[in-house]
């Protein structure tokens, strides 16, 4: 199931979409998809997932090399936010689980747990921008510092 709703979902979608984006002039096109820092971690509990969104961040940087020669850049963000359906959802996890992902989004040099609008959004307005036309193949991690390496 995993891989239906996230590798595939993503696969097909681009395809779908690649004839819209194809050969823009200026900056070009930028595609942005999500991938979790549960998959480049390597987080207990989460091999489904994790597996998926590895798999994400694989085909995007497929993706970003064969369709660079069309003006085409891509992305993946590996986001750190709760929303009110994040924090509304954790009374219905297991103990254990719950423990994990309450501490999975406070695990940061800020010690808080990101924002999705206020955090996140602003990165992902600017990939879709004409100011990042130099930037593809990447995976941005918009997590307050969660995973910090060179």
């Amino acid at each position: 199931m995993e891989l239906r709703s996230s590798v595939y979902a993503y696969w097909h979608l681009m395809k779908l979409c690649f004839p819209h984006p194809r050969d823009k002039t200026g900056a070009g096109a930028s595609i942005i998809n999500f991938a979790s820092e549960a998959g480049v971690m390597g987080d207990s509990l989460y091999a489904p997932y994790a597996a998926a969104k590895e798999a994400v961040r694989g085909l995007s940087r497929v993706v970003a090399r064969e369709w660079g020669q069309y003006n085409i850049r891509v992305n993946t963000v590996c986001p750190n936010g709760m929303t009110e359906n994040v924090s509304g959802g954790l009374q219905y996890l297991n103990p254990e689980l719950r423990d994990h992902v309450e501490k999975a989004f406070v695990n940061n040099p800020f010690g808080r747990a990101g924002d999705p609008y206020e955090d996140v959004a602003p990165v992902v307005v600017f990939l879709a921008s004409d100011d990042s036309h130099w930037i593809t193949g990447q995976n941005i991690h918009a997590d307050g510092g969660v995973l910090i390496n060179a």
